[in-house]
């Protein structure tokens, strides 16, 4: 891929599609609030979808071999969802994006000129390597790390919503499993759980579910899902998982 963007794992490039001016980097936030005569108070904020605007290019060697690479295009970029949108000058990066506009004029019959745009309701960007971090919960209360060395810190310039994977090491009957990352002071309790040796729980902090052995648990849980500072090594705390189990954090750093 060469001055160019994959959508979905589809490279455009292959239909000479070359980005000439990428808007890939803007932020924003709606700030609602209360206005007094002699005060003003604020809301919390809420971040703005992310718009990103492309101008772009696509060639080919008659009108119809032209013709035919927009169809393609269109075709590629036309989606129900949300798909990964990479470009190759920012490619350790990817956004969840959908296609809202794609218009142009033909300046030839080899050439066409346009513009794209594509919404992200999710406005961060992620990047392409998933971390996975795994360690063992030996003692009860446990104390972990993310990262497990103290040199690291997380990632990136945006809060994470990771995945939590517990493995259970023994039987574990009507438990209160307690997580709670102590650095933004947010804790899930699930309260009445029973966890079989070997069995795997998924606290998703994406979707804001619990699922035990596949199945949603979710019946008993309250409090918040902890989520990741970024540019910090963060400190959790695990209660009531007894002493054999495992827990593994699956996140990405992610960049406003």
């Amino acid at each position: 891929m060469a001055n160019s963007l994959s959508y979905d794992g589809n490279d455009l490039s292959t239909y000479k599609l070359v980005v000439q001016s990428p808007g890939d980097n803007p932020y924003g936030q709606i700030l609602s609030y209360v206005q007094l005569q002699d005060k003003g108070y604020p809301f919390r904020p809420q971040r703005q979808p992310r718009i990103i605007t492309i101008n772009f290019s696509v060639t080919g060697t008659s009108r119809s071999n032209l013709d035919s690479n927009l169809d393609s295009i269109k075709r590629l970029l036309t989606s129900l969802t949300v798909k990964q949108l990479i470009f190759d000058t920012l490619s350790a990066r990817f956004f969840y994006a959908i296609l809202e506009r794609f218009q142009g004029d033909y300046l030839s019959a080899t050439l066409f000129r346009g513009v794209m745009s594509f919404k992200c309701p999710d406005p961060i960007a992620y990047s392409t390597t998933e971390n996975t971090v795994t360690q063992d919960v030996d003692a009860d209360p446990k104390t972990l790390y993310l990262p497990s060395s103290d040199s690291e810190v997380i990632g990136g310039s945006a809060f994470l919503l990771p995945a939590y994977t517990f493995t259970a090491g023994e039987n574990l009957s009507s438990i209160s499993l307690t997580i709670k990352n102590e650095t933004t002071i947010e804790e899930l309790v699930i309260a009445s759980l029973t966890i079989a040796n070997t069995e795997v729980l998924v606290i998703d902090c994406a979707t804001w579910l619990v699922t035990l052995e596949g199945t949603a648990e979710m019946s008993n849980v309250s409090g918040k899902f902890p989520r990741l500072e970024p540019n910090l090594r963060n400190q959790f705390t695990i209660t009531n998982f007894g002493s054999l189990g495992t827990l593994e954090v699956t996140y990405r750093d992610g960049y406003l």
